[in-house]
């Protein structure tokens, strides 16, 4: 599993703009939320399980006195006949000097008996496919470096495909694991995310953490606020383990920190950083 280590990221220098703005670079790590897995209406084959949220960091310039916009994505939701993706995360505004930066959220699990559809849809990561299906494709729409992986697929007609994750596809559906979700130290301390939930048939979801996979029941939902997919049912009149939501966190100079947010973040620090994580949508005035 690899580690995207962003301890001490994010410097305090400022830097200039045409008619004298100002601003300063922090480190951003955006997810979306993770996606539902599928629902198994009266099949005897076991349900994909949900890919995870898309999965982005990076080093941004923000504009001093201007806002920035955070929007967290929520989780999908599972049922007996429907199946979800996860919402998209982003930040916008006239305070990030690059644009909008988007995670798209995780395309749900194949199911029998899902709404709209029983094929595993596309997204940040792909969801499973169900028992002989193939998984959807994730990083969609295509970001470099990858937001997340496909979902797995094929294998047996039974067990469903594992939802793919943020650092490795989902597992085939004679062994649907989850993929694994990737760490990151933004906040000071190295945390997984963003696992894709484990196939109808299977016990495990991704680490980061997705749900399991159903068994002989419902899928299980994803641990809250980890961006993790939803586990795929098991065979039978069972319901889909629901996707968690997105989170986004900003590292910030705390010399440069202001103060002004809306939204409720959960403010912390980290040695001369001071670090905003946004569970529910808000804003920040750099």
């Amino acid at each position: 599993m690899p580690l995207i280590s962003t301890r001490g990221a994010g410097s305090a220098r400022g830097f200039g703009f045409a008619g004298g703005a100002g601003g300063y670079e922090a480190t951003v790590l955006v997810i979306a939320g993770g996606a539902s897995g599928g629902t198994m209406n009266g099949s005897a084959q076991g349900a994909g399980g949900g890919g995870a949220g898309g999965y982005r960091t990076s080093t941004l310039n923000f504009l001093t006195g201007k806002t920035v916009t955070v929007d967290v994505g929520g989780g999908g939701s599972g049922g007996v006949a429907s199946a979800q993706n996860g919402g998209n995360s982003s930040l916008s505004g006239d305070g990030v000097k690059e644009g909008t930066y988007t995670s798209t959220g995780g395309g749900f699990g194949g199911g029998a008996g899902n709404a709209p559809t029983d094929a595993a849809r596309s997204g940040g990561s792909g969801g499973g496919g169900r028992g002989g299906d193939g998984g959807a494709a994730g990083n969609t729409p295509a970001t470099s470096p990858a937001q997340g992986f496909n979902g797995g697929g094929e294998g047996t007609p039974w067990g469903g495909g594992g939802g793919g994750g943020a650092s490795e596809d989902g597992g085939t559906d004679g062994s649907g694991h989850g993929g694994d979700g990737a760490a990151s130290s933004i906040t000071g301390s190295s945390v997984t995310r963003a696992g894709g939930g484990g196939g109808g048939s299977s016990p495990q979801g991704g680490g980061g953490p997705g749900g399991d996979g159903g068994g002989g029941g419902p899928g299980s939902a994803a641990t809250v606020n980890g961006s993790g997919g939803g586990g795929g049912a098991g065979p039978g009149f069972t319901a889909g383990g629901n996707g968690s939501g997105g989170i986004v966190i900003l590292r910030l100079p705390t010399a440069k920190y202001s103060g002004t947010t809306t939204g409720s973040p959960t403010v912390t620090t980290d040695g001369s950083f001071t670090i905003l994580s946004f569970t529910g949508s808000g804003s920040y005035t750099a």
